[in-house]
């Protein structure tokens, strides 16, 4: 059963059972309280009564005849009201009875419900019973009017109530089913799919917003899924087609030397381009190693920028003499926070790229202070980066110029790497490049306190 139809039941339910027996009760109180007012005029009015024969009765002696006996009721019925519309006389035969003495009973006549009161008095030496009569015959068709009128009332009720709780019932789930229809395409792929739910009730809209929430962070999650897939698929793609091409090499060269006989020199290119093979061979293994191993916040201690600088300026010098290029290192003396080895390695990797690219033209790693950071540059005047490239610099075996960079022994992990280093460091590397002009990398490191000696 659907939540609109529970709805519908337990409400209607609950209305049919607070009309049914609220009106029940408030009837048959209705008709109780007419019932006893009419009962207790007539007690008052057979009180009256009684004490009018009385008056009557002492002044007559002797024994009452018939039409003293007439004449007295006919003028006791007058002075009643209209509760009591016939009063009888008659003579007991019971002997002795006690004065006052009387019975209530109720009796149908002739089709109509009157009730009758017999009360006994004693005159003289005669005893009499006074009867009076009172109809309820108004009483009862006014009851049964009240029932008729109730039933109609009910059933009027029943019937307004149950369109109305029908309507409310499906108007508060209409909502429901939206957000289900909505959920059932997102299950069935539609990730783009928003439930349009417009509701006056803060729980409904609420409801709302928070499904579409959680839509938007399924389909950002599934986006995100299955873009990490296809970053996957290409990462091993490139990963194969980048261990294959010295791995041929090496094996090419290797059937060389065992099927034919070289000369001197021949022999000797081979096994140089064995060792070079081998060696870009490592270097990939070993970036490889650095990138997918799990890397969990660095423990950053204050560093001297001085320090960095010094321990840089010697692998840069070795750098700059294989690649014929200039560099100027102007790193400031201020203290940062930072994991000396790992900022050595991003520095490192930077400068190799720039030195790459630069074609000869100096290359500048510098250092601007910004307040509370510390804004750390490698600069060169190369080739550039072509736009369609910035947003691909960082992933792994990406290569503006692959023939370039295999040419100049780069695995296309360095910047992805760095990437990483950076967010250890809790920042990221930002790119400035334009074709023909040069790159600027530039990240930023919080500034520390005072760096151990």
């Amino acid at each position: 059963m659907s939540v609109a139809w529970k709805f519908f039941v337990v409400a209607y339910s609950l209305v049919l059972l607070a009309t049914g027996i609220g009106g029940m009760v408030l009837v048959q109180q209705v008709n109780e309280t007419l019932w006893n007012t009419r009962v207790e005029q007539v007690e008052r009015a057979q009180g009256y009564a009684l004490d009018t024969f009385c008056a009557y009765a002492e002044l007559l002696p002797g024994t009452m005849t018939a039409a003293q006996k007439r004449h007295i009721g006919n003028q006791i019925r007058t002075s009643l009201d209209a509760a009591v519309d016939t009063v009888e006389i008659e003579r007991s035969n019971d002997g002795e009875a006690d004065d006052g003495e009387g019975t209530v009973s109720f009796e149908e006549q002739d089709g109509a419900l009157r009730m009758r009161i017999d009360c006994c008095v004693a005159v003289h030496t005669e005893a009499y019973i006074l009867r009076l009569y009172a109809d309820f015959s108004d009483l009862r068709a006014q009851g049964r009017t009240l029932w008729q009128s109730y039933s109609i009332t009910v059933l009027g009720l029943s019937v307004i109530s149950g369109l109305l709780i029908f309507w409310v019932s499906k108007s508060v789930t209409r909502p429901l089913k939206v957000l289900s229809r909505s959920a059932q395409q997102i299950a069935e792929g539609e990730y783009a799919v928003r439930a349009a739910v417009k509701s006056r009730d803060k729980e409904i809209s609420e409801l709302s917003a928070s499904f579409n929430h959680m839509a938007a962070t399924v389909s950002e999650t599934i986006r995100a899924i299955t873009e990490e897939a296809e970053r996957r698929e290409r990462f091993t793609a490139d990963f194969a087609h980048e261990m294959k091409t010295p791995m041929t090499a090496i094996l090419g060269y290797a059937q060389l030397l065992e099927r034919y006989d070289l000369s001197e020199e021949e022999r000797r290119a081979a096994v140089a381009t064995i060792r070079r093979e081998g060696t870009r061979l490592e270097k990939l293994s070993l970036q490889m190693l650095a990138w997918s191993t799990p890397q969990d916040e660095a423990a950053l201690v204050p560093v001297s920028l001085e320090a960095v600088s010094s321990s840089l300026r010697e692998t840069l010098t070795v750098l700059s003499e294989r690649y014929g290029t200039p560099f100027e290192l102007a790193l400031g003396t201020e203290t940062v926070m930072a994991e000396e080895v790992s900022l050595l390695s991003l520095l490192y990797n930077l400068a190799d790229n720039a030195f790459k690219a630069s074609q000869g033209d100096t290359v500048r790693i510098d250092s601007t202070d910004g307040g509370d950071h510390i804004t750390v540059s490698v600069r060169d005047r190369g080739c550039g980066i072509a736009a369609e490239h910035m947003d691909k610099l960082t992933e792994p075996f990406f290569r503006a110029d692959r023939s370039r960079s295999r040419a100049q022994g780069g695995t296309g992990l360095g910047l992805s790497i760095c990437r990483r280093i950076a967010q250890r460091h809790g920042t990221a590397l930002r790119f400035d490049s334009l074709e023909g002009v040069g790159t600027v990398v530039s990240f930023d490191l919080r500034k520390g306190g005072e760096a151990d000696a």
